[in-house]
């Protein structure tokens, strides 16, 4: 993903929900403008993984903390468009019948500046889920039945 300086957080609190929203739309756009020029094919079913790569420190890092910042730019992915809510563009949709994820990873740090995030998007050929409960490996028992 391009370079930002700022990206969101689930432990930042903004002064203003204008502040997050600024930011959020900034990521959807940055997605949006990467996926466009690189003509992705559309799929059926995908797992997304977000690599974070944060800054060199010695101290523990959480990368579930950036899942929003992961959220942002999966929105700008599937709809590249908020505006025009029913035009697809990566995925059908992001819902859990097409998308597994955005599951965290943690990266190199990097030697400069401020953290990055690179998302990796893997094809899977088949549905998440059926609507029997039965799961994908085909194994017919489900951990959630009603």
């Amino acid at each position: 993903m391009p370079y930002a300086e700022e990206l969101l957080t689930s432990n930042k609190r903004y002064p203003h929900w204008s502040v997050e929203h600024r930011i959020r739309k900034r990521l959807r756009a940055d997605a949006t403008g990467l996926i466009r020029p690189m003509q992705v094919p559309r799929l059926q079913h995908a797992a997304i993984f977000y690599v974070l790569h944060p800054r060199k420190l010695n101290r523990s890092r959480d990368p579930a903390n950036w899942a929003p910042t992961a959220k942002a730019y999966v929105d700008g992915l599937v709809t590249p468009n908020p505006d025009l809510p029913r035009r697809r563009h990566l995925l059908p949709d992001d819902d859990h019948e097409h998308l597994l994820g955005p599951n965290p990873l943690m990266g190199a740090p990097v030697e400069t500046g401020f953290a990055r995030m690179s998302l990796v998007i893997v094809e899977l050929h088949g549905p998440l889920t059926r609507a029997d409960g039965e799961n994908v490996t085909g194994t017919g028992t489900s951990t959630y039945r009603n």
